[in-house]
Parts: structure tokens; C-alpha cells; sequence
């Protein structure tokens, strides 16, 4: 737009605020020219996620969990706070490392939350899951990632129950993928205290107006990267799923100088778990008010994608949830709305 348009914009009663978003092409942390990264900067700017950059919230003192079967690879650029002692005779793992990085990466191909460290736990089988999720909350992680799926069923399971329970006693976010197989959404992301993340396709560009959920780019038989949508029963009653969605095509290191695209929602999960270490960064009494973080998220998460413009119960299962990530609403909703709430405890009367 030109100057000339901008200043008419500004008289227009339809138009709240007009947003300036700046394309950051990240420094190198290898010493060579950085490479082009179209993949992670569409993304993130396709997410307004830069603004919180250029307002100082980079994640600086912040600790994000990482829940995976391997290990992340060290690597510059990347800082692993600790890892479950448990499970260190595991191997290397690609997707771990990408995970991480799309967290909390500062090398040439920027995390969301570049300055934060990451504990990093495992759960190679699903009754993992709990004490993984226990340790890395000791360890002080403000939110935890779940990049990892079981997929098949509309009932709850195990590891959905087990994530509920840990939400309520650890008073913490967890954040999970809702997996890539289309159909229902995947455990443990079914839990009602989860903030579950579906996946689309920004098309490596900033606008909105190209943007399509990842089973609609990719239709079957293709591939089978296909963001689950649909809702979890229990009795008589269902619940949206998932809350919000984020860009699901990501190219990062797997290796020190090696990168790579990868996709699914897998991708889209840790770039919540980033947003959400920002928020607390900016307001940190959210972090032990894990439901005010979901909802500010949802409540930010206004770029519609598929279907309606709002969760309206009516409406049925929904592929976007509340809609596409919108970072710097986020945190304006966050510093507007994110005072201290009030706990009201469980009993039994």
C-alpha cells in the first residue's frame, strides 16, 4: 500500500488498527551466508508472530518442554536446558530436532520463541507419557509441546486422561498435534485441557487470501499429511476440536548446517508452544493459568480458514477450530486481558 492509501485507511469506522508486518530474514549461526528461508519466515509472518519480536519478547528466561521418542541433536543456536535422565540412551532424533527448533531455535532458521531454553522429555510407549510430562514440569517448564499421536478413535484414552490430570495438578499448557491422518483427532490431543493443533498451508506467502487447511492442499491419495479435525465423543457429549491451527509446512535444520521441509501438524503444534512461552514472557502470572492462555490463544486465532468464522457447537466439527494463529493479537489480548483470575478448587459437594 501507498502512503496515500494508508492515511485514507485510517478515517475508515470499519478498520480497528492497521498492522505494519516486517519480513526478518535471520543471521546466520554457522559463519556462511544465510540461505533463503522462505518455508519458516512465511510462517512466522503469515502468523504475525515478528511484531512480538520487535517488542522485545523473544522468550528470554523462558523454559518450554519438548515431549518426543528420541533426542534432539545439539546444535548452535539451539539451548537444551536438560534432559529426562531416564531416557538418555536414546538416539538422535530428526523429528525431536526439528520439534525443538521451530520452538525455540536463534540459528538462521528462527524458532518462535528464539531465546527460550527447552527441557526435553520422552515417552517412547503411551504409559510414558505421565511421567515424562511430571518430570519436565519439576524441571520448571512453563508450557509443554506434544508433537506425537495416536490416532483412530473418537473415545478418550489413556494418555488423553493423563494429560487432563496433569493440566489440573501442574496448573500448565500442554500443547499438542492433532495428528495427520485425517478422521479423528488424535491422542492425547483429545483432552479437554489440551490447546490442540490443527494444520494449513500458508502457500510461502504472507496473505491470508491463499491460505488452505493442509488436507485440502494436499488431497489423498497424494500424501497422507491430513490435519485430523474430527471431534472426540464421550456419552452424549462432544467438543471442538482442535482449538486453533498453525502453518504446517516447515524447512529447519535437522542437522548442524542441514535443513529439510517437513510437514504435518507436528510442524504447526510447536509454533503455539512458542506463542504461548511470548505470552508468559510478556504476562507471567499466565503461567500458572494455563486456561487463560488457551483461551486468549483461541480468542486471537481470528484468520478463518475453513468453515465458520466462530465455534458455534451447531456447526458441527470444524478442520481450522477457531481459526489460524494471529500472534501479535495474542499478546495485545494478553496484556489487555491477562490479569490474575481467580481458582475456584474441585470438592466434592
Amino acid at each position: 500500500m501507498t502512503k496515500h492509501d494508508l492515511v485514507l485507511l485510517q478515517w475508515d469506522q470499519r478498520i480497528d488498527r492497521i498492522y505494519a508486518i516486517q519480513a526478518i530474514q535471520p543471521s546466520d549461526a554457522f559463519g556462511v551466508a544465510a540461505p533463503a528461508t522462505p518455508t519458516i519466515i512465511s510462517a512466522l509472518n503469515t502468523e504475525y508472530i515478528p511484531p512480538l519480536w520487535h517488542a522485545g519478547l523473544q522468550g528470554q528466561g523462558r523454559k518450554l518442554g519438548l515431549l518426543e521418542v528420541g533426542r534432539p541433536r545439539p546444535m548452535p543456536g539451539l539451548t537444551i536446558v536438560s534432559q529426562q535422565p531416564a531416557c538418555t540412551g536414546l538416539s538422535i532424533d530428526d523429528h525431536a530436532t526439528v520439534v525443538a527448533n521451530v520452538i525455540a531455535s536463534s540459528s538462521a532458521y528462527l524458532g518462535v520463541a528464539p531465546d527460550a531454553g527447552v527441557i526435553a522429555g520422552y515417552a517412547v510407549v503411551e504409559e510414558d507419557v505421565e511421567s515424562a510430562l511430571t518430570w519436565m514440569f519439576d524441571q520448571g517448564a512453563d508450557a509443554a509441546n506434544i508433537s506425537l499421536s495416536s490416532e483412530g478413535s473418537n473415545q478418550l484414552g489413556r494418555s488423553d486422561r493423563v494429560v487432563d490430570y496433569i493440566t489440573r495438578r501442574d496448573r500448565r499448557l500442554i500443547v499438542v498435534a492433532t495428528g495427520n491422518q485425517g478422521g479423528f483427532v488424535g491422542s492425547p490431543a483429545k483432552a479437554w485441557g489440551a490447546l490442540s493443533v490443527g494444520g494449513f498451508e500458508d502457500m510461502n506467502s504472507m496473505t491470508w487470501n491463499d491460505d488452505d487447511m493442509l488436507e485440502e492442499f494436499y488431497p489423498p491419495p497424494a500424501t497422507n499429511k491430513i490435519s485430523a479435525w474430527g471431534n472426540p465423543i464421550m456419552g452424549s457429549m462432544t467438543w471442538e476440536k482442535p482449538e486453533v491451527s498453525a502453518v504446517s509446512v516447515i524447512t529447519t535444520y535437522t542437522d548442524v548446517g542441514v535443513a529439510s521441509t517437513w510437514v504435518g501438524t507436528s510442524m504447526a503444534a510447536p509454533q503455539v508452544t512458542g506463542l504461548a512461552g511470548l505470552l508468559i514472557q510478556a504476562m507471567p502470572t499466565l503461567v500458572d493459568w494455563p486456561e487463560a492462555t488457551k483461551a486468549i490463544i483461541m480468542a486471537s486465532s481470528v484468520h478463518n480458514i475453513a468453515d465458520g468464522i466462530a465455534i458455534d457447537p451447531a456447526a458441527g466439527d470444524l478442520h481450522d477450530g477457531a481459526g489460524g494463529l494471529v500472534g501479535v493479537l495474542a499478546r495485545e489480548v494478553a496484556l489487555t486481558h491477562g490479569e490474575l483470575g481467580i481458582f475456584f478448587p474441585c470438592s466434592d459437594s
